[in-house]
C-alpha cells in the first residue's frame, strides 16, 4: 500500500467549514411526495436515499458546530476574504446561512468508478423562491428548467461547462431540505423513494447490516461496497492486499477528543485474518519512518489498534483534544510561511 503526504495536513473542521461553502456554490452558482417518506428522511436522511447505491455517508454541521473550537475557526474563515464574500452573498441573497442553517447532508453514490452519479439530501433552513431567483441571476448562461413532479416543483440544471455530469436536478421537498442528483432520471427515482414508491437504502440488502451501525452522533459517517471490477483491479498493485474487502465502514467522531473508527470485511476468516496482518505490517513500517524523523505523527500511529475478528478487520484511532491540538500545531506552516512537506511511502511486507 501507498500512502503520501505531500502538503501540510487541512484541520477537519477548517475542511468542513469549506464543503459549506461548496454547497453553497452547487446551490447558487449550479444549481405529491409522500409524508411518511418525508419524515423519515428528516430524522435518518441516509436511510430514505434510493436502494442501490455503491456508498452512502452522512456529514453532520450540527455536530460540527459544537466543537469548541468552531467559533475559531469561524474567525479563520472570515480572513479568507473570497469565502466570506460568497457566504456573505449566498446569505444575502437567500436568506440561507450555510454554516448555521445546514444541519446534515446524507448522500449517496450510484454506479461504479467508470459511470457514477451523485444523489443528496440536504437538511437545514431553505427559501425556495430566493435560491431559484439567486441561480437566474448569477448564472443565466445556464439552462435552467422548472418542471412538475406530482404537485411538487423541481429544477434541471444544464450545463456543458460542467466537469463531468452534465446535469443538476434538484427541488425543496419542505422548506428544511433540498433534495439533488447529478442525473434527472436518479433524481426523480429519489423523489418516488421520499414517495414510497421506490426501495430504500433501509430495505437494501447489501446495507442493512451497515446502516444499523449508524450513528447520528457522528461528524462523518460513511458505509460503501468494494465494486468487484475494482478489487479485480487491484490485485497485482502496490494495495493488493485490499482487494479482499468487500465492504468498509468509516465513522469520526470530533467534538474535543477525536474517535475514527474503521471496518473492513471481506469474504473469509482466512482474509481477515491476511488483511490484518498486512496492515500490522504496514503500521510498523511507517511508526518507524515517522519516528526517524521526529514526526509527531509516529506517536498518532502508536495509538492506532488493529485487530480481526471473523471475517471483518478494525481499526480505530482515539485522541485526546491535546494530542488533535499537537499534531495539526506540528502541521501549520511556520512562522516563516515553510510548511512540511513530509512524504512516506508503504510498502507490503
Amino acid at each position: 500500500m501507498t500512502t503520501r503526504s505531500t502538503q501540510p495536513l487541512m484541520p477537519p473542521a477548517k475542511a468542513f467549514l469549506r464543503l459549506a461553502i461548496h454547497l453553497a456554490l452547487v446551490l447558487l452558482i449550479l444549481a405529491g411526495c409522500g409524508k411518511r417518506g418525508i419524515e423519515k428522511a428528516q430524522q435518518h436522511p441516509i436511510t430514505q436515499l434510493p436502494s442501490g447505491a455503491t456508498a452512502v455517508g452522512v456529514l453532520n454541521f450540527r455536530l460540527l458546530r459544537q466543537h469548541p473550537d468552531f467559533p475559531k475557526y469561524e474567525k479563520e474563515m472570515e480572513s479568507d476574504l473570497q469565502a466570506r464574500a460568497r457566504l456573505e452573498k449566498f446569505k444575502a441573497k437567500t436568506g440561507t446561512d450555510l454554516l448555521h442553517d445546514t444541519d446534515r447532508v446524507a448522500f449517496g453514490v450510484y454506479g461504479d468508478e467508470a459511470d457514477f452519479n451523485f444523489l443528496g439530501i440536504i437538511l437545514g433552513k431553505f427559501d425556495e423562491s430566493k435560491i431559484v431567483a439567486a441561480i437566474k441571476e448569477e448564472a443565466p448562461e445556464t439552462n435552467l428548467e422548472a418542471k412538475k413532479f406530482a404537485n411538487l416543483n423541481y429544477y434541471v440544471i444544464s450545463d456543458p461547462q460542467l466537469r463531468r455530469q452534465k446535469t443538476l436536478a434538484f427541488s425543496f421537498p419542505t422548506p428544511r431540505m433540498v433534495l439533488f442528483a447529478t442525473e434527472e432520471d436518479l433524481f426523480l427515482r429519489g423523489l418516488d423513494t421520499l414517495g414510497g414508491k421506490s426501495p430504500a437504502m433501509e430495505t437494501d440488502a447489501n446495507f442493512k447490516s451497515l446502516l444499523k451501525e449508524s450513528d447520528s452522533e457522528s461528524t462523518l459517517w460513511v458505509v460503501g461496497l468494494i465494486p468487484e471490477t475494482l478489487r479485480d483491479k487491484l490485485y497485482g498493485t502496490m494495495a493488493g492486499d485490499l482487494a479482499v474487502v468487500e465492504k468498509y465502514s468509516v465513522r469520526l467522531r470530533w467534538l474535543a477528543d477525536l474517535s475514527l473508527d474503521i471496518r473492513l470485511t471481506t469474504k473469509t476468516e482466512a482474509d481477515a485474518g491476511t488483511l490484518h496482518s498486512a496492515l500490522l505490517g504496514a503500521k510498523g513500517m511507517a511508526s518507524m519512518v515517522m519516528h526517524s524523523q521526529s514526526n509527531g505523527a509516529g506517536n498518532v500511529l502508536e495509538k492506532l489498534t488493529l485487530r480481526s475478528e471473523k471475517s471483518d478487520v478494525f481499526i480505530s484511532l482515539q485522541l485526546t483534544a491535546q494530542e488533535v491540538d499537537a499534531l495539526l500545531a506540528e502541521r501549520r506552516p511556520s512562522p516563516r510561511g515553510e510548511g512540511t512537506t513530509d512524504t512516506l511511502t508503504l510498502r507490503r511486507p
